[in-house]
């Protein structure tokens, strides 16, 4: 029994969402019967009874539910964290674009004409990057 409940509280989000609880919840079940049933006393053939089973599954759905209510509270503080990392990146950006068009002017002719050119491929390769919406979103914070 300890295992399905290591088994739940080491499931995570992937990418950001939530695996399919009812996929979850039945994988994690299956596993608990097959731990039940390879107990002294058990065999893989074995059920559980009735009474025990569904005290599972109700357990098994609250913890599931509790997950739930734990991801979405936690959902804005993730977005909030995206949005900073976001905007120190733009400053961060800012600040070497500043240090740069102070640094190249005191370079060799062939050194600043190699890293205009490296600068210009960039930013092309930035704007082809950027998102066709015209709000400035990036990605799905949902």
């Amino acid at each position: 029994m300890a295992n399905f409940v290591n088994a739940f509280e080491s499931s995570s989000l992937e990418s950001g969402q939530l695996v399919s609880s009812k996929e979850q919840f039945e994988t994690i079940f299956t596993q608990a019967r097959s731990e039940a049933a390879s107990c002294p006393g058990g065999s893989e053939s074995t059920s559980m009874d009735p009474i025990n089973e569904e005290k599972l599954e109700s357990k098994k759905i609250l913890q599931l539910e509790q997950q739930v209510r734990q991801s979405r509270e936690e959902a804005p503080q993730s977005r909030e964290e995206a949005r900073q990392s976001r905007e120190q990146n733009e400053r961060l950006q800012r600040q070497f674009e500043s240090l740069f068009n102070v640094v190249l002017p005191l370079l060799p002719s062939d050194t600043q004409q190699l890293l205009q050119q490296e600068a210009n491929m960039r930013a092309d390769n930035e704007d082809d990057q950027q998102p066709s919406s015209a709000t400035g979103h990036y990605g799905n914070d949902y």
